[in-house]
């Protein structure tokens, strides 16, 4: 994954540390934080990338939100397909019983691709539902201003600028990091085989 390139996974473990021990500090207790984990079949769904994530994360209040691969248009260009739900479940357990609160996601619509991660049509379809070109704007025959200001009217007015991006806060940076160690935890896993 992309983001795993960026943050090497002992940078976000530090990160998250660093966070947890700042809310600690300053508001005297935390209730922890989610760690999303998308489980790929094959590629980080087995016993022992369940045990490498217990260790990971064991004796940190985290809460492990297990998240179903949805198969979308990245599943042809690298591969990547859903475990089973019983698969899921079963890696749930094993992390259970290694001490850490886990959440498992469940999926609805994956059948009509509308589930999380899956709301992107592939490029012939977005190729077909892409409007016609405007047709030209005939020549304006008179110099008039009236003929003139008329045709300036007729044209569309371009979009408003995008507004800047928000500062980031502390729960913003940390959501990040989050994302980000799910990310490098996948692409360590598939390093590590």
């Amino acid at each position: 994954m992309p983001a795993a390139k960026q943050w090497p996974l002992h940078e976000l473990i530090e990160a998250l540390d660093d966070h947890l021990n700042n809310v600690k500090r300053h508001s005297g207790s935390h209730d922890g934080l989610m760690v999303e984990y998308v489980l790929l079949k094959g590629v980080n769904d087995r016993r022992e990338d369940a045990d490498e994530l217990i260790a990971l994360l064991r004796g940190k209040p985290v809460m492990l939100n297990l998240i179903p691969y949805n198969p979308n248009v990245t599943a042809t260009l690298h591969g990547f397909e859903a475990p089973s739900i019983e698969s899921c479940r079963a890696f749930g357990k094993i992390v259970i019983e290694g001490g850490l609160r886990v959440r498992l996601r469940e999926e609805f619509g994956q059948d009509i691709n509308a589930a999380c991660g899956q709301l992107a049509l592939a490029t012939k379809d977005i190729e077909d539902l892409a409007p016609a070109p405007p047709a030209p704007e005939p020549a304006v025959a008179s110099t008039s201003v009236a003929d003139a200001t008329a045709a300036r009217r007729r044209k569309p007015r371009a979009p408003p600028p995008k507004p800047p991006p928000p500062q980031r806060t502390a729960l913003a940076t940390a959501s990040l990091a989050a994302a980000a160690l799910a990310a490098s935890l996948a692409a360590a896993a598939a390093v590590l085989r």
